[in-house]
């Protein structure tokens, strides 16, 4: 099982921590296909790792969501050095073009999701 599969994993590498980060939510032009099979995974995730969690005492298991992230900066692009029209620009800070994100802004993501592995220990 996936559950057994992940304990083998932390028992592996001896870590007792394990962040899981969901697929972004496509909010693009993209097909309802797509969006369907995105929350599907991310819905799988969610219930996965609650399940982990559940049966497994010896690690902590936290989800992130990168999307959040880009929704927060996305809807205040100034609270992160960003210009207001950056949002929405193709090369600019945030958007290198339609679909990928900035060095930027994965830098900005990293400092998310390491803050939330240092809550976890």
């Amino acid at each position: 099982t996936h559950r057994s599969l992940a304990a083998r994993y932390v028992h592996f590498c001896m870590c007792s921590s394990l962040s899981l980060i969901f697929h972004p939510a496509i909010d693009l032009d993209t097909s309802d296909r797509v969006r369907e099979h995105v929350a599907a995974w991310n819905e799988r995730l969610r219930l996965q790792a609650a399940e982990f969690r559940d049966s497994t005492a010896e690690a902590s298991v936290a989800l992130f969501s990168s999307y959040e992230v880009l929704e927060k900066m996305l809807d205040d692009p100034e609270e992160y050095d960003f210009c207001e029209d950056d949002a929405a620009r193709e090369g600019g800070k945030i958007w290198q073009d339609e679909l990928h994100l900035t060095s930027e802004v994965h830098d900005i993501i990293a400092e998310h999701i390491v803050k939330l592995l240092l809550r976890l220990q």
